[in-house]
């Protein structure tokens, strides 16, 4: 079998990541299923009172960062990272396409480094972690 145009696609969300192998137009194999550990965020919200305002002084500056959005930061990093080190140990891919959750992806878009980006040449919106591969190769392959 020759490797003209192999493929590698990710599909991920905060918690997990699966990599795939397509040739052309059609996905010929599963490569990784990755259980992204899990960090939990918390921040301890202060009450405010009908008559009293918030407790502490420095309020005001607290993060507007909420615990989620920095699991989804997290999530994309360890994406990033993950993919950066296949495509460095593996140079067989020409494309990389990824579909993810939108928060997710939205912070794997700013993440991403310069051979990721490079090789990167498209990218969908859509949570299909569950998903059969019926349905991915049908969300990859339909407009190509």
């Amino acid at each position: 079998m020759r490797n003209l145009h192999l493929k590698l696609i990710a599909v991920f969300n905060s918690f997990d990541l699966k990599l795939y192998e397509a040739n052309n137009i059609k996905i010929i194999g599963s490569i990784k299923i990755k259980r992204l550990p899990f960090h939990k965020h918390s921040r301890h919200e202060k009450h405010e009172g009908l008559y009293q305002k918030r407790s502490s002084p420095g309020s005001e500056f607290d993060p507007h960062t909420s615990p989620e959005d920095l699991e989804h930061h997290d999530a994309a990093k360890l994406i990033s990272d993950y993919l950066e080190k296949i495509l460095e140990k593996q140079c067989k891919y020409k494309e990389l396409i990824v579909i993810g959750e939108h928060k997710t992806l939205g912070c794997f878009r700013q993440i991403i480094g310069h051979n990721v980006k490079q090789i990167m040449t498209k990218s969908i919106a859509k949570n299909l972690v569950h998903q059969e591969l019926k349905y991915i190769e049908h969300a990859v392959f339909e407009n190509s």
